[in-house]
């Protein structure tokens, strides 16, 4: 009795963390299972993982961009970064890509049959000043294009797409980045000052914890090695979303599949 007294809070509700750990199994389903486990790195905001340096807008955007593609694994796909400045009224259309990732695939891999023109990605300039904003806006574009390969649709509203695409960005391993850069609460604004640098957040800062966790909980990733590179507040509430998980029926089953 004494001891459930003092079990750590929840971080999401039932209904919400079910939706990940269910939205989760969907992604293992459709891209690559075994690629996740063994090679999907834990993206982290350092020198290490982002070398170099560059001295435009333009060059510091593609140095990025090339990075989360490498540790994507779709260093095949072909694709070409614009300034957000110049992207037209009119989406593209869908294109054609492959769903195999690693790199051991041609590159650029060539896909017979089908519209091979790159896959525009648009950066915006302010960004180059907030990195992870910019490296999680790279990541949420490149999880975009992949769920739209998938070879079965998910169960959910048209509405509930931009959460998926970021649970597949997470899934790639920019948990920590996409957390970081997440707002406090889905749509919010943050401060005027910094609003041109921010990323277009569809999960919250919870919810995107509570898939950085699940991804760690599937990998075996220990805390310590990502604790140290949250936001200060975040620190606390990774720990809680990390225990939901260890008691969590939904979680469990994802570690079986």
């Amino acid at each position: 009795m004494l001891t459930s007294l003092f079990q750590p809070k929840p971080l999401l509700d039932d209904d919400s963390a079910d939706w990940i750990c269910q939205q989760f199994g969907w992604i293992l389903q459709q891209f690559d299972s075994a690629y996740f486990r063994q090679q999907t790195p834990l993206v982290l905001p350092t020198n290490d993982f982002f070398p170099g340096r560059a001295d435009s807008h333009q060059a510091m955007a593609e140095l990025l961009f090339e990075r989360v593609k490498e540790y994507a694994g779709l260093t095949h796909w072909p694709t070409e970064l614009f300034d957000a400045r110049e992207q037209p009224d009119e989406l593209p259309k869908r294109l054609a890509l492959p769903a195999q990732r690693g790199e051991q695939l041609p590159d650029p891999l060539p896909i017979p049959g089908h519209n091979s023109q790159p896959l525009a990605v648009y950066f915006n300039p302010a960004q180059v000043n907030d990195p992870q904003a910019m490296v999680s806006s790279f990541a949420q574009a490149i999880a975009n294009a992949l769920a739209q390969q998938a070879t079965e649709p998910p169960q959910l509203t048209a509405e509930q797409w931009p959460l998926l695409v970021e649970l597949v960005a997470i899934y790639l391993g920019f948990g920590v980045p996409m957390t970081n850069s997440a707002f406090a609460f889905a749509g919010g604004c943050g401060g005027c000052s910094a609003r041109a640098a921010q990323r277009q957040a569809f999960l919250s800062q919870d919810e995107a914890l509570f898939g950085l966790a699940l991804f760690c909980q599937l990998k075996r990733i220990e805390a310590k090695a990502v604790v140290p590179y949250l936001k200060p507040h975040l620190k606390k509430l990774y720990k809680r979303a990390a225990h939901q998980l260890q008691q969590s029926d939904a979680c469990k089953q994802l570690e079986l599949a």
